[in-house]
């Protein structure tokens, strides 16, 4: 869930440029998402992969067999774009980000709480 700030507070600050060009007919939303969604992807592969790569060692998992550790990594990538999705649902519902940072706590704690972290 570590991606989920970052995106939560850029997306309020572009709401009303996305308004304008999407009313304006320029893109569609599913261009827009799609865009976003990409031009974020490189930071979505390579900080989890950095991270987990040296906490999966510190830690010392199961490192006999080289497909555990890349069925890890994709778990934690995915858990990645979760995160990022989540935030930019979270920003999309609200305007303000105040608002939005107090709420999300709502949606993720249930989430944290049936995963097992508590």
């Amino acid at each position: 869930m570590m991606a989920l700030n970052p995106v939560m507070i850029t997306f309020p600050s572009e709401r009303a440029v996305f308004l304008r060009e999407e009313n304006s007919k320029l893109y569609t939303t599913g261009a827009y998402f799609i865009g976003k969604s990409s031009v974020e992807m490189p930071l979505l592969i390579l900080v989890p992969i950095i991270q987990e790569l040296i906490c999966y060692w510190m830690i010392s998992y199961n490192d006999s067999n080289v497909s555990i550790v890349l069925i890890h990594l994709v778990i934690y990538f995915l858990l990645s774009v979760a995160g990022n999705s989540i935030g930019l649902l979270g920003g999309c519902f609200f305007k303000d980000v105040k608002v939005a940072a107090g709420v999300i706590p709502l949606f993720i704690m249930p989430l944290m709480l049936f995963s097992g972290f508590f």
